[in-house]
């Protein structure tokens, strides 16, 4: 008998280690900080895994997240509260509130896994705690780290490093519902070999792309030429691309597309192809639409790809934001029309993060630079004007071979908010091939 009961008692001691194991230490991370949960009187009070919920100590995480805490003994009830929010749980029940103090706006929520007690210290789930508190939550499962990014930080980064780019986003007040819009493109290619000018190349591309966007339809015009010598302009020239032309019309209603080109206009007998699917209704060349966005949403993970070094990773795109974007390559001059100038220096950029370039592209621009700079003006609210000037220099002083790419575009709205009017191509212009 007593040996069953040595067996027993080894045995459980044995599968409990096991459980033990392999759950760990659960870890909660605050940006690029852990947590710890040592009380004022030095003792630790690990995170524990209630109900598959992270739980960990009230007080600890609340203060960590800016929260001032007040307990209430004989209701058993945690409020916490910040400049914006006021969030109130009490010990084993499934109902909380979160109060938004700005607007007043109350909400009560169900809770996954309820406020307890436990060895005297009452816990608290985690997720809930965080998100309500606008944190992003996720769960790296691989290391046992609850991931809790506070984006807070990184906005104030951004606006103070990057606050040209932040002014500019805010220059544009209008709010562009249809418009006409035309941009002209022209560029140059020139391509010298001193060893053989058989392979030289000269290449002039100038050309006009016209935007139509209504409330029912959009319609997009392309007009290109290319002008010069060298094998590339005859095989452009041979496939009909030196005077290319082609035009789209997307129905909205309908969600079709018709086009047609020059180069497809003999097989098509010269009338309209239509597909399904449209591509035109959100087109544009405003440049704002991009810089409209939050940067922090742009830069927000999604829930499920965090990792205990995302943090890190955040803080690593966040320079390169900087490095591009930041108040020495954005410029503004100008009082009644003003002029946002973006530079970016790609030789000066490489030399910042040449440790984690390729060799290719270190030979590159070992070899030659690119440059970009993009001019964006503003008027009474609105976008007049977006200029884009690239410039790419390749030399290979072993080949002797250099390229030069030239490329330059100015769009314009030609008006917008107003009345835009687009002829749906008639059945008997629809290529039934």
């Amino acid at each position: 008998m007593k040996r069953f009961f040595l067996f027993l008692l080894t045995t459980t001691m044995l599968l409990a280690g096991s459980v033990m194991a392999g759950q760990g230490v659960i870890e909660v991370k605050l940006n690029d900080k852990y947590i710890d949960f040592t009380d004022e009187n030095g003792n630790k009070v690990e995170p524990a895994l209630i109900n598959d919920r992270t739980m960990v100590p009230m007080r600890k995480i609340f203060e960590t997240l800016g929260a001032n805490v007040e307990w209430d003994g004989a209701l058993q009830k945690v409020t916490a509260t910040t400049e914006e929010k006021k969030i109130s749980l009490q010990i084993e029940n499934e109902s909380a509130t979160v109060e938004d103090l700005k607007t007043n706006e109350v909400k009560n929520i169900k809770l996954d896994s309820v406020p307890v007690i436990l060895n005297e210290r009452t816990m608290v789930p985690v997720r809930f705690i965080a998100e309500s508190l606008d944190k992003q939550v996720g769960w790296d499962g691989e290391n046992q780290v609850v991931v809790i990014i506070d984006y807070t930080d990184v906005a104030k980064m951004i606006e103070e490093k990057c606050s040209n780019l932040i002014a500019m986003k805010k220059e544009q007040t209008v709010e562009i519902n249809t418009w006409e819009l035309t941009a002209k493109l022209n560029g140059t290619l020139d391509y010298k070999d001193k060893d053989s000018s058989k392979n030289n190349q000269s290449l002039k591309l100038s050309g006009t792309l016209e935007f139509k966007k209504g409330d029912e339809a959009g319609e997009v015009n392309i007009s290109l030429k290319t002008t010069g010598s060298g094998k590339l302009r005859d095989a452009l020239k041979e496939n009909g691309y030196d005077n290319y032309k082609a035009d789209m019309i997307a129905d909205f209603e309908n969600d079709v597309t018709y086009m047609k080109t020059s180069t497809t206009n003999e097989q098509t007998k010269g009338k309209w192809v239509k597909v399904d699917g449209q591509v035109l209704e959100d087109m544009t060349l405003n440049s704002l639409q991009l810089v409209n966005s939050d940067p922090i949403e742009l830069l927000k993970f999604e829930e499920s790809s965090l990792t205990k070094d995302s943090y890190e990773e955040l803080l690593a795109t966040v320079d390169v934001l900087v490095n591009l974007y930041g108040n020495d390559n954005v410029k503004v001059s100008g009082t009644k029309e003003k002029t946002y100038t973006i530079k970016v220096d790609a030789k000066e950029l490489a030399s910042k993060y040449a440790d984690s370039m390729n060799d290719t592209l270190k030979e590159l621009l070992d070899m030659g630079n690119a440059n970009v700079e993009i001019k964006n003006s503003y008027k009474n609210g609105m976008n007049t004007k977006t200029t884009i000037a690239l410039n790419v220099s390749i030399k290979d002083k072993e080949s002797k071979e250099n390229v030069s790419i030239k490329l330059n575009l100015e769009a314009k709205f030609n008006s917008y908010n107003k009345a835009v009017n687009i002829s749906i191509p008639k059945a008997s212009k629809v290529y039934e091939g």
